[in-house]
């Protein structure tokens, strides 16, 4: 055998690892900003959060398309012998292999980047009340103080441990320059969400072309099955 055809092999398994390895930080990536997204607004809007779960899921769907490549890329290197003289995985196997699994792996690590930002810009818009708010920051800048909802101290009603964190953002609000709006003031926006929405499925689809592209890899011609 000559020496590219023993290095067939490495370059098989160099595929399947970036296949999975890549994808999956594509995936981690959106799913930390997203879920930090989520963390953020459990706070204030709570009724909220199931509804924008959306970003996280649709982040960690790009892992599955990097394990789906690898496991593909992996079973396709088995060889008739234990020996790697007498296999028959090939140099334009491995190459073609490295190939796929560097498309599925870069095209989801950057649909994990692009959904990270669209789906913390989403939660954001969703949750965001009415438009007349005033100062730089939104909602989400806004931190939890005065405690949280389940401190209420013995004689204290369950309210009142609330009003009191509500009072306590208004007046960190009004020293930083944020204006926070009454529970009662802020409502979903659905306009925002069904933009978000159809925003992180053209990102999802990033990933999507890589994975067909790294499909029609596997299938070149060379392959012994």
């Amino acid at each position: 055998m000559e020496l590219a055809d023993r290095l067939a092999p490495l370059l098989g398994v160099m595929g399947a690892v970036s296949s999975i390895a890549l994808s999956a930080s594509g995936a981690a990536n959106g799913t930390f900003k997203c879920g930090e997204a989520l963390s953020a607004i459990s706070v204030t809007h709570p009724k909220q959060v199931m509804k924008c779960m959306v970003t996280v899921v649709i982040a960690g769907v790009l892992g599955l398309y990097g394990i789906t490549d690898a496991v593909l890329i992996s079973s396709r290197m088995g060889c008739p012998t234990t020996a790697w003289g007498q296999c028959s995985y090939k140099f334009a196997d491995g190459c073609a292999h490295l190939a796929s699994g560097l498309s599925v792996g870069l095209a989801c690590l950057v649909a994990g980047r692009a959904i990270g930002h669209i789906g913390v810009a989403g939660i954001k818009a969703t949750v965001a009340g009415h438009h007349g708010r005033s100062g730089p920051g939104s909602d989400l800048d806004v931190p939890l103080l005065g405690g949280g909802h389940g401190d209420a101290q013995p004689g204290q009603s369950a309210q009142q441990p609330q009003q009191a964190n509500a009072q306590a953002q208004e007046g960190y609000g009004q020293q930083h320059g944020y204006a926070v709006k009454p529970a009662q003031q802020r409502h979903y926006n659905g306009t925002a969400y069904v933009v978000m929405v159809l925003n992180l499925i053209f990102a999802e689809a990033l990933g999507l072309y890589g994975l067909i592209v790294g499909l029609c890899f596997l299938g070149q011609p060379g392959q012994q099955k």
